[in-house]
Order: C-alpha cells, then structure tokens, then sequence
C-alpha cells in the first residue's frame, strides 16, 4: 500500500496526471514497523566499515540520518546551504514543510571537518532508490536491521 501511495504521490507532484491520492486514507492491514534509532555501537561500527572502503555517501548518510532523525528522501534532498553550523533546514518529503531540525554535536563536527563536493551534502540519486535504508552494494545489510514490530 505504501508502494502505491508513493507512486500515486508521484503522480501528482511530478507527472501531473492526477489530483487525488486514493491510497492515501486507507488503513494498513496487520503490524506496521518502526524504525528505531541506531546505537552509538552500531554508529561506530559503520563508521569504521565505510572508513575502511572508502564508503563516503553511505558514512554522510548514516551521519545525516542519525543526526536529524529525517527520511532518506529527506536526506537526499539536504543541501550544504541547509546547514547553518548548528541547524539544518529540511522540507520533508512527506508533509512538503519547511522545519529546522537541531543537529547534534556529533552530526556538527562531521559537517564541519568533510569536504564539501557541490550542491548537495549527499549525491542527488544513489545507485538504487533504497540504498539509504537497506545499504549498498558490498555493505553488511544485517548493520542496518534495527527494526521493531510496534
């Protein structure tokens, strides 16, 4: 259902073919799941992985996710303008709003000693549409399995 709302979604936003999103008021059947944060061990560990293969969109995206608490199509959309030193600017994707989400002090010091590469803090388009949730190509995907039923 997700699937579809996002394509209906689309739809509207970008191709114009649409006005109404039909999947957008119908309730999801069974358990639904939570993303939880990620541990500072498991930060850590990353970290260390992407150091050590020269994994630096998926570091910066772990950094930005951690940091901000935003979706990946938010994270994506960051652009180094955003960053003021102490708060990120984000429209979110979902809610199409303008926020100003505090970036913690480790999300700070990582900003401020990266070099910067253009426009925006991460590359516009990952090798695949969910490589921010589920991990690249080569990455452990079980790193990223911190989910919950709620």
């Amino acid at each position: 259902m997700q699937v579809l709302s996002v394509l209906f979604t689309y739809a509207i936003d970008e191709l114009e073919w649409i006005t109404t999103n039909p999947a957008a008021r119908i309730t999801l059947y069974g358990p639904q799941t939570e993303w939880q944060p990620w541990p500072r061990k498991l930060q850590d560990t990353w970290e260390r992985y992407c150091l050590e293969h020269n994994e630096d969109i998926a570091l910066t995206a772990m950094h930005l996710g951690c940091g901000t608490g935003q979706r990946p199509g938010d994270l994506v959309a960051m652009e180094e303008s955003h960053f003021d030193g102490e708060y990120m600017a984000v429209v979110q994707e979902k809610t199409h709003e303008r926020l100003w989400v505090y970036c913690a002090q480790r999300l700070r010091e990582f900003l401020g000693q990266r070099r910067k590469k253009g426009r925006f803090i991460l590359a516009k388009k990952p090798d695949r549409a969910d490589d921010l949730q589920h991990g690249r190509k080569g990455i452990p995907p079980r790193l990223g399995s911190d989910r919950q039923e709620r």
